[in-house]
């Protein structure tokens, strides 16, 4: 189990090109970041392969990305890691307030845990992309 954030954007229905289009645009504001997409039926995924130099300059302590990297051995880490963030369709959130997307990312998922700055900091990115604000996981939106 990880931890995240959420942000809940302004959408009735999920629209794929805009996604695309704002996932473009945070790949390209970090030079050397690559960007994969994968629309199905649950939403739109964005993998952001961040390379280890640039993971750590997003790293409030670099050395703990170095540690993370050296626990697991040069086979067990992908480089670049791949940075998950996921948008969806959600039915209420809260309960009674309307259809609504989201965007988030969760520690859990691909590349997340081990370059948690990088998570951060590229849907920090998107939320700017579009004017809203992300909030902890663990916090309930009202």
């Amino acid at each position: 189990m990880g931890w995240g954030m959420d942000y809940r954007l302004p959408w009735r229905t999920l629209d794929a090109d805009r996604v695309q289009a704002a996932a473009e645009a945070v790949a390209a504001s970090i030079p050397g970041v690559q960007l994969k997409t994968v629309t199905g039926a649950a939403g739109v995924t964005c993998y952001f392969g961040v390379p280890l130099p640039i993971a750590r300059t997003f790293e409030m302590t670099p050395s703990d990305l170095d540690r993370k990297v050296a626990e697991v051995g040069s086979l067990g880490v992908a480089d670049p890691p791949w940075v998950e963030v996921n948008f969806v369709d959600d039915d209420e959130w809260p309960p009674g307030s309307g259809s609504y997307c989201t965007f988030s990312f969760d520690t859990a998922d691909s590349g997340n845990g081990l370059c948690t700055g990088a998570a951060m900091e590229i849907t920090a990115r998107l939320g700017r992309h579009f004017g809203v604000p992300g909030k902890a996981s663990w916090e309930a939106y009202t």
